[in-house]
């Protein structure tokens, strides 16, 4: 991590002190002191969120049309992720000098552009302060378990809260997005996962359409209702380039959880 985004990260959790109550940071109290007022607007396919600086005030337009709940985990998201170009102040300072920061609408968690890098950093020490975050996941059973309580906790969204936990490196552990149609989307791992499977860069995963099709069937069909489903298992079953039976091949679990109707998430956790 750079010191930039070091020094982001203080700055966003020292911002979510002063405006927490029982681990949710209040974003219309951080609007009210700042003075930048938020509009809910129609926008069609524009943009999530945009922040402009219009006769010596910032305005803060959020879109219904792509974020159709004022309180939703993306909402709030979309607004930290803006109110992170406001507090860092190079991007601040481009705004009042009347250049644009918007991006396209369907920016990742993982885009290249430096401004939504550092933004996307920003909200997300904001809304989970790493001491908070952390010391409330060391509570909880690891990987989805605690996910699916420390989004609840930080009303965050659980692909947000999932990458957050991998940033912060609370276990070994990698996390695995999958697409509606089950084909794979992206992963991403802990450094700790990475120090003890030597795996660096992007990992070859082994997608077994048919396998996760029958998880998420059974996730469905469940009596009672279950979260998500979890299996003992070898990395090697995951990650193509770990041999079978080697020192590499670690045993652990999976643990798979479907996300309505954007696919799902498959957590590998190795507790040590």
């Amino acid at each position: 991590m750079t010191s930039k985004l070091i020094e982001i990260a203080y700055l966003a959790e020292a911002i979510a002190e002063e405006n927490i109550t029982k681990s949710k940071v209040n974003l219309n109290n951080i609007a009210r002191k700042k003075k930048i007022t938020i509009i809910y607007g129609h926008y069609q396919k524009a943009f999530l969120g945009e922040l402009v600086h219009e006769k010596r005030k910032f305005y803060l337009h959020v879109n219904l049309d792509l974020l159709s709940e004022k309180k939703s985990p993306r909402t709030r998201f979309t607004i930290s992720h803006e109110y992170g170009h406001f507090f860092i102040d190079d991007h601040r300072n481009k705004l009042m000098s009347g250049v644009s920061l918007s991006h396209s609408p369907n920016y990742s968690y993982y885009s290249r552009i430096p401004t939504e890098i550092e933004a996307n950093h920003f909200a997300s020490h904001l809304l989970m302060p790493k001491t908070r975050f952390i010391k409330k996941a060391k509570k909880l059973e690891p990987g989805l378990n605690s996910v699916l309580s420390l989004k609840d906790v930080f009303d965050t969204s659980m692909e947000c809260t999932s990458i957050h936990y991998i940033n912060l490196d609370v276990l070994p552990c990698m996390f695995i997005k999958w697409k509606p149609d089950l084909s794979y989307s992206y992963s991403s791992y802990s450094q700790s996962f990475s120090a003890l499977t030597g795996i660096k860069g992007k990992p070859i995963i082994r997608i077994n359409k048919g396998y996760l099709t029958d998880i998420f069937d059974s996730i469905d069909n469940s009596i009672p209702k279950v979260e998500y489903v979890e299996e003992a298992t070898t990395l090697s079953n995951w990650v193509a380039t770990i041999p079978p039976g080697s020192k590499r091949d670690l045993i652990g679990l999976e643990q798979t959880f479907k996300w309505g109707d954007y696919g799902g998430f498959t957590f590998l956790v190795f507790p040590q």
